[in-house]
């Protein structure tokens, strides 16, 4: 298969715009080695060009249940990151844009822009942080699609954290927006609206006790077909180290989520969690665990929602100052409250994904990188139609200035 990757003009252009790339980066890249670069400083702004690109063979384009379409894509993704860091605050701004070109399904095409902001101010006894990240994109919206759509996404964040000596107290505003561009997807255009309290007490020097309660709303633009929900949630937690090298958050709570509409939809009443466990073996091994339950909204039949229930995994390996291997692992269990028929089949859906990834990057220089990846995913569903098996096997490069 990597022949045949190789063989494909997509790659050809890799060498050809590899001049190019000797002055360029990518917003995947810089999250990795950031803190390594200098960036072009323009007074008291940094600048940080970016570019990929990437070879990618699909094995299942569509993510057909049988008759499996393949192609090859390449990806041209590139990116502009400005930073102005001073003692008590940092400004940021992000862009990338993303261009996918499919040699056969052209109107898998698409052109994903990514536009995040973020303003942090630090004073002595409080902080204030504001985030917004903006992303319009053609991709599958959740993992309940089989299609791509064509929507975007804004996510608005506002959080004041007071401090005291041995506790953080925080109140955070979010706004998140979703707009779909087509008529027949107009229906899951919603706004959720979440209000956070957030109370860290620190009861050892590197590890402290959580406190946090949720409030929050989902409106849809179209209430006829979707119903609108409103949900309160309660949770507790330490985060810090268990040990001198696991770090850890964990927390606990329930959410009770109440559905207002004529058909009366079950309600959203269970626990919840969010677990994050950090593992370092030594300088070259670590280790990433994590555990998520919540609610998402479906779109499939009357199911206003179906319970998440994921677990993944994450271990990286420091094979040299050059070489990083990286293996991530997922489970994924999606529960529907509501008995639907399909055909002769009447159940209540439930769907089990599961994706394994291995990547492998080598660092040519400090700004230049190359990347060779593989991806299994995989989802088998009490409803053969939604079953599917896709393989991915990735090339590309990047550099970051």
């Amino acid at each position: 298969m990597l022949k045949r990757i190789l063989a494909k003009k997509g790659i050809l252009l890799l060498i050809v715009l590899l001049s190019f790339l000797l002055n360029s980066g990518n917003l995947y890249a810089r999250k990795l080695y950031v803190r390594k670069m200098m960036g072009i400083k323009l007074g008291d702004f940094i600048l940080h060009p970016g570019l990929k690109i990437e070879g990618l063979h699909d094995d299942n384009v569509f993510l057909s249940p049988s008759d499996e379409k393949d192609d090859f894509l390449t990806t041209f993704t590139p990116s502009l990151n400005l930073e102005m860091p001073l003692n008590n605050y940092h400004f940021e701004v992000d862009y990338s844009l993303n261009i996918l070109k499919y040699s056969e399904y052209t109107s898998q095409d698409a052109e994903n822009h990514i536009l995040k902001g973020k303003l942090d101010l630090k004073f002595r006894d409080f902080k204030i942080n504001v985030n917004n990240n903006f992303k319009d994109t053609f991709e599958r919206a959740d993992t309940e699609f089989m299609e791509r759509v064509r929507f975007f996404k804004n996510d608005l964040k506002g959080e004041l954290c007071f401090f005291f000596p041995r506790m953080e107290t925080s109140l955070i505003i979010r706004n998140i927006r979703y707009n779909h561009y087509k008529q027949i997807w107009s229906a899951e255009d919603r706004t959720e609206n979440v209000y956070t309290a957030h109370i860290r007490y620190r009861f050892l020097p590197k590890t402290a006790f959580l406190m946090e309660y949720n409030q929050g709303e989902i409106r849809y633009d179209t209430v006829l077909i979707n119903p609108e929900s409103d949900y309160r949630e309660g949770m507790v937690g330490i985060k810090g180290k268990l040990s001198s090298r696991c770090e850890s958050t964990i927390k606990v709570g329930y959410q009770n989520r109440k559905y207002k509409d004529i058909l009366d939809p079950p309600d959203f009443d269970t626990v919840v969690t969010d677990i994050n466990l950090k593992e370092r073996f030594n300088s070259r091994n670590t280790l990433n665990l994590s555990f998520l339950r919540k609610a998402m909204e479906s779109t499939f039949a009357s199911n206003a929602y179906y319970q998440m229930n994921k677990a993944w995994l994450k271990y990286e390996y420091k094979l040299n100052r050059r070489l990083f291997s990286e293996v991530v692992c997922s489970y994924q269990l999606n529960q529907y409250p509501e008995e639907t028929t399909i055909g002769t089949l009447s159940e209540e859906r439930e769907d089990v994904l599961t994706n394994i990834g291995i990547n492998m990057k080598y660092k040519f220089l400090r700004w230049l990188f190359l990347n060779i990846g593989y991806n299994h995913e995989e989802r088998d569903s009490n409803f053969d139609d939604f079953d599917y098996r896709d393989n991915k096997t990735s090339l590309n490069l990047t550099a970051l200035y």
